[in-house]
């Protein structure tokens, strides 16, 4: 489903993770010099004498680089997000519009654009996580890995299974808790009906001196929400210290490998602080994305909410021919034909109409009168098109509506709902 909203944005996403790729890759010219300068001591300090400065003159020149290219990264990303931000308020707004009044009429107003607000929110937030922080970690993990199988390939058998071990306990601890987070958010989002029913329905609220009672059942979810928030942070606590030690020991192993092949001639000690600063920074990216993996799993649940609203059926289809479809001026002559309707959540009850024949004039007045639930606002909902009749049709100037555009006979009605 996220995937469906970055869709329209892959060019940019694609500049981003390019750019993402190159700073990755010049973030190791720095250890690579340094490597280069140790290793020229080691062999005497002849070379390092000769070339220190313009050693260093390099090093900075491509640190300057670097930082230069990070701009530019961050540039793309901030694109991606900003794009994000301005469609999605488009898309969505452009969706709930369209969907029929049946659906408006039964949801809650406040909750759907709750739903809709934390959704984008959360959206953007996921763009600059992934790009951030998860894509530069998986290209650094692969060019680390590139390198060592080429310096010295033992190393991987250390970071390798260090950083597996870590990603299952993440995700198992994450994962784990999926249910709970979900439980929390659905919480959440029914306190945030009650405060918006009561805030929309203001008049009413004051009127019955019902104030005080709809806070107190706001504070009575909004505390069961900040024990089950207490709760599900505990278990990320626990966990975090399994992690600390793990990485712990990776740092160490690696350090200890390395350290016996100096010992063993097998490398030299400049490429160990090579190796050390490579495996450090992968470790330290990996335990970073543990904590970035808490706010993809937060994150997640209100963009998926957000997204069923893009499964939900939109309103009457129009025709697809626009030409026939077109509406120049319409005289107002109206006619139901057999005509049958029922709401879906009445079930198997009583039908709001039943074969109704009606006719009315272009230019003539009537009145419609009858009891309440008798069918009179449907007949208008029917004429309207919000809904389309189960059994028999309606004609305009004896045309059916469905072959017309709605856009075009709608503009042509002036509709008073009360």
């Amino acid at each position: 489903q996220f995937r469906d909203l970055c869709r329209p944005h892959a060019p940019l996403i694609k500049r981003a993770v390019l750019w993402i790729l190159v700073v990755q890759v010049l973030a190791l010219v720095e250890p690579y010099l340094v490597m280069y300068i140790i290793d020229g001591f080691q062999s005497g300090g002849d070379v390092i004498r000769v070339h220190l400065v313009p050693l260093c003159v390099g090093m900075f020149t491509v640190l300057a680089f670097v930082g230069a290219v990070q701009v530019k990264k961050n540039t793309y990303i901030r694109n991606v997000w900003i794009a994000m931000e301005h469609d999605l308020p488009i898309t969505y707004g452009r969706k709930l519009l369209s969907l029929p009044l049946t659906y408006h009429q039964t949801e809650n107003t406040g909750s759907i654009i709750g739903k809709v607000v934390r959704g984008i929110g959360r959206s953007c937030d996921l763009v600059n996580v992934l790009l951030f922080e998860i894509v530069p970690l998986i290209i650094q993990t692969m060019v680390t890995f590139g390198i060592l199988a080429f310096l010295y390939w033992p190393a991987i058998f250390v970071i390798a299974p260090v950083m597996t071990v870590f990603a299952y306990v993440t995700v198992k601890v994450k994962l784990g808790l999926a249910e709970h987070r979900m439980k929390r958010h659905e919480r959440d989002g029914e306190g945030d009906d009650v405060l918006g029913q009561a805030v929309t329905n203001v008049m009413t609220t004051q009127a019955f001196a019902q104030e005080q009672r709809e806070m107190e059942v706001v504070r009575a979810i909004r505390d069961e929400v900040k024990v089950m928030t207490h709760r599900e942070f505990r278990q990320y606590d626990i966990s975090d210290i399994s992690r600390n030690t793990l990485i712990s020991f990776g740092r160490v192993a690696v350090i200890f490998v390395c350290a016996r092949a100096v010992l063993g001639e097998a490398i030299s000690t400049g490429l160990l602080v090579f190796i050390a600063t490579l495996a450090d920074k992968v470790f330290i990216s990996s335990y970073r994305i543990s904590a970035v993996f808490d706010r993809m799993m937060e994150a997640a649940e209100p963009v998926m909410r957000m997204t069923q609203i893009m499964e939900e059926r939109e309103s009457l289809a129009d025709p697809v021919c626009t030409k026939t479809a077109a509406v120049s001026r319409l005289e107002g002559t109206i006619r139901f034909e057999g005509t049958s309707f029922s709401y879906k959540k009445q079930g198997t009850g009583k039908p709001a109409l039943s074969g109704i024949d009606l006719e009315i004039n272009a230019g003539e007045t009537i009145g419609i009168v009858g009891e309440s639930g008798s069918g009179k606002s449907t007949l208008v909902k029917l004429l309207m098109r919000f809904d389309d009749p189960s059994q028999g049709r309606v004609l305009i100037d004896g045309r059916d509506q469905r072959s017309m555009r709605k856009v075009y006979f709608r503009r042509q009605i002036g509709y008073v709902p009360q």
